[in-house]
């Protein structure tokens, strides 16, 4: 099976921990979400920006540490800004989704259980087009692993 195969590879075992980091990240920002937009009332857009703040600081930690194996002092302008500027393209995309949403759902139920479900559902659709993005550029461009210096790399060797 190709997919299995994929698992066996150095990027196949990163999709996997980054997906399960990413589980714990959705879980966060979900609740989160849920508590400011179905039980205090905030607007979606006031309820998505503290979900992805709050969520957004283990997600860099899971990410750096455990994804892509990076311990000790975190690069400022190499790793911390340039995954909180993802981040905040992230959280723009998803606050205007999440007004569609209110808009949308507020049209089609008076209920706030069923209007906090249609915003759960539209928040949770956009962050999987966004983990893959994120995915691609923290893989390729934040945390890929470069040659050293000087050195010449063997063709066919994965760095």
């Amino acid at each position: 099976m190709p997919s299995l195969e994929l698992l066996r590879t150095a990027t196949g075992r990163k999709v996997l921990r980054y997906g399960a980091a990413s589980v714990v990240n959705v879980v966060v920002a979900q609740i989160v979400l849920a508590w400011a937009f179905g039980v205090l009332h905030w607007s979606a857009r006031a309820s998505a920006v503290l979900a992805a703040v709050v969520a957004a600081g283990p997600a860099y930690v899971l990410a750096r540490s455990w994804v892509w194996g990076r311990s000790g002092r975190s690069h400022l302008v190499k790793e911390v800004l340039p995954f909180w500027g993802m981040a905040l393209l992230g959280l723009a995309l998803t606050t205007w989704v999440a007004g569609v949403a209110e808009a949308a759902s507020v049209d089609l139920t008076d209920s706030r259980l069923g209007q906090t479900m249609i915003l759960m559902g539209a928040v949770f659709a956009i962050s999987g087009v966004i983990w893959a993005v994120k995915f691609c550029v923290l893989n390729g461009v934040l945390f890929a692993e470069r040659a050293p210096a000087n050195v010449e790399v063997p063709a066919g060797t994965e760095w």
